[in-house]
């Protein structure tokens, strides 16, 4: 089968060491269709490379597949087993093996098939998408199967991790590296350097060749940590034994964590920002180095960021054609911008995304004007739309550990607050951003463990004049009925933007559209947390409650907080966000779960023991951490000493309701 988005021969020096094997073809199935990879690929890159870019239809509009949204797999046979399931970004692609998608699939009637089926091969897999994506994390409930103890785990493999391991060593400790990418490096060859420092693929051979057999470290790269809770590291990723792969659950006990986990890229919001062929920079540029993967023959670059650029310079490379280059900043300043007026590329300040929709098979795509907002007439028309709305310390497992974040003005963006015992961070996640500065900000994290101090930390900086700083996350808001959702970030929750009410006559006899579930009755991630306050649906002063409350993992191991007794006292008044989030006479409860558990903030309480869906929801735990925790409960369902059900993951524990405090 013909693979329309695979690079024949990439000519971008960034793309010349790919990880597939283009002399190794690898044919597979996946929900009964056909595909053919190469050995390298993992499902998600192989079924990108066949053009399949769409997950299936949401808000009436369909949604773009990537790595936020693919959901798990499993072979065959498997898919009734959650601890089967195995992610699809870590998947690779095995000769014969029949996969199936572990998701609710969409109803089609046989003149439905028959309609497809004329309209060429489906770029879409057609999961049923009316209560939202699945749960992204099935294998949480597995068993685990390997379980380390260490001095020191590490969880990211890019230049800062990998110096950070290879201190640890050195120091004599045992040391273990877990990388979600198949191979060490991390996005250091995508922001590329400053004058005076190496190359960022010499350094990372020189770092991954010392750390290579060193005999105090374990490397797991092709590994995703998806928790961190008592300095224990949860982590899954894929092996192929005797042709077949399968997940594997890991866990990593260590005296000290160090979070090497880099940054997120925010994606600008306005209405079609996931739409099939918008792709973040970042994505766009890991499809591209590790699978010879670009989308169409033609690209519009819309960033608030320098890096962002170097996608221009590089798909020209590769013979893609540049449309436009767009920044919403006045008279951004660097030098992949001076390479891009040499290329000739069309460009343009001041502007931000207005709306994206589709038209003749291809993205068109509508400006306007950053400051006013007026919209800018005519459209750019492109194959594919690569973002970029700068960056978001990856907090995921700080906040799964019980870390908090607050809202950085300046930045636009959360960051850590406070400490976290035996939990440090390290690299462009504690704001460092030169090749520099990440590496012996690494070294510096192990030094301090074992030595009680900080070491001063060279981190250089291009001036301004010829660098200019990122520019803010920008917004539009859909303005008008029809246009497509404007999602608040890449993830699994699909929260968007409402659109306006249409009213009048014909309004009254059209059939309503289907609306998205109510932002708050979701667990959010960092990205999204940060999108609700960028897009005022959440105070800024209430980020840090908000982060404690919504950005949780429904855990379905054990938990064992034995340390943890003390309850934390509840502030005077609610966030603004939880106002009447339970009906306008919710009230604050004293819970005594049995077998004396303890649950944190966010997790969600229930009447009955087998109602899962957050809609459902009567409540919601708001202490931090106590043997008795206190919840936002709603009235008319219980009262005092009758019990509700806290849910925890695939857990519901029964609850009795003790003590009402107060009612807002």
């Amino acid at each position: 089968m013909k693979q329309p988005n695979r690079m024949p021969d990439p000519h971008a020096a960034d793309f010349s060491a790919p990880l597939i094997d283009p002399g190794a073809p690898v044919t597979f199935r996946l929900d009964g269709r056909q595909f053919t990879g190469f050995a390298g690929d993992t499902v998600l890159s192989a079924l990108i490379a066949n053009g399949i870019d769409t997950v299936g239809i949401h808000l009436g509009h369909p949604l773009a597949l990537d790595d936020t949204s693919a959901p798990p797999v499993a072979l065959r046979g498997n898919e009734g087993q959650p601890d089967l399931a195995m992610p699809m970004a870590l998947c690779p692609v095995v000769e014969g093996a029949e996969f199936v998608t572990c998701a609710p699939k969409k109803v089609r009637t046989a003149l439905g098939k028959a309609l497809a089926g004329l309209r060429g091969q489906p770029v879409n897999l057609d999961l049923d998408l009316s209560r939202g994506l699945a749960p992204a994390m099935p294998w949480i409930a597995g068993s685990t199967e390997i379980h380390e103890t260490a001095d020191i785990v590490i969880v990211g493999g890019g230049l800062t991790g990998m110096a950070a391991a290879l201190r640890a060593c050195t120091r004599g400790a045992r040391t273990v590296l877990i990388e979600r990418a198949p191979r060490l490096g991390g996005m250091a060859e995508y922001f590329g350097k400053v004058e005076g420092e190496e190359t960022p693929r010499d350094m990372i051979g020189t770092l991954v060749g010392d750390l290579a057999g060193h005999e105090n470290a374990t490397l797991y790269p092709g590994t995703d940590a998806f928790d961190l809770a008592d300095g224990t590291v949860h982590a899954v990723r894929v092996l192929v034994e005797n042709g077949i792969p399968r997940a594997q659950r890991i866990a990593v006990t260590a005296r000290h964590v160090v979070l090497a986990t880099g940054e997120q890229e925010r994606l600008p919001i306005f209405p079609g920002n996931r739409l099939p062929g918008v792709l973040g920079s970042a994505f766009a540029w890991r499809l591209a180095a590790r699978y010879s993967i670009w989308r169409g023959t033609s690209a519009h670059i819309h960033s608030t960021t320098n890096a962002g650029y170097r996608l221009a310079l590089l798909g020209a490379d590769c013979g893609k054609a540049i449309h436009r280059a767009s920044d919403p900043r006045g008279n951004p300043q660097t030098r992949f911008i001076e390479f891009s007026k040499a290329y000739g590329f069309r460009l343009g300040w001041g502007v931000r995304l207005d709306t994206v929709g589709t038209k003749d098979g291809h993205l068109e795509i509508r400006h306007a004007d950053a400051v006013t907002g007026k919209t800018a007439q005519g459209a750019v028309n492109a194959d594919t739309l690569i973002v970029s709305g700068g960056w978001q310390p990856d907090l995921t497992l700080w906040l799964r550990t019980g870390g908090k974040a607050v809202w950085n003005v300046d930045r636009e963006c959360l960051v850590p607050d406070g400490e976290v015992s035996g939990v440090v961070f390290a690299g462009s996640a504690a704001g460092y951003a030169s090749q520099t500065g990440c590496i012996q900000s690494g070294e510096a994290a192990i030094d301090a463990l074992f030595a009680g101090k900080q070491r001063e930390i060279s981190d250089p900086r291009i001036d301004p004049i010829f660098e200019s700083p990122d520019g803010p996350l920008t917004l539009a808001r859909p303005d008008q009925h029809g246009l497509p959702p404007a999602y608040l970030a890449s993830g699994a929750a699909l929260n968007v933007l409402a659109a306006p009410m249409e009213a009048g006559f014909r309004a009254a006899f059209k059939r309503a559209a289907p609306s998205s579930q109510p932002v708050m009755d979701r667990a959010l991630s960092p990205l999204e947390a940060a999108g609700l306050v960028r897009a005022g649906l959440a105070p800024a002063e209430s980020a840090r409650t908000l982060c404690r409350e919504r950005v949780i993992l429904p855990r379905g191991f054990p938990q064992t907080p034995a340390t943890r007794t003390a309850s934390a006292p509840m502030p005077d008044e609610m966030p603004a966000f939880l106002n009447g989030r339970f009906g306008m006479r919710q009230a604050l409860w004293v819970l005594t779960p049995e077998a004396g558990r303890i649950f944190g903030p966010g997790c969600l309480v229930f009447v009955n023991t087998d109602d899962t869906d957050p809609a459902k929801a009567i409540g919601v735990v708001v202490s931090d951490g106590a043997l008795t925790p206190r919840a936002l409960i709603a009235s008319g369902f219980l009262k005092r000493g009758e019990t509700a059900f806290i849910r925890e993951g695939l857990v519901a524990v029964p609850a009795i309701l003790t003590e009402r405090l107060r009612a807002d």
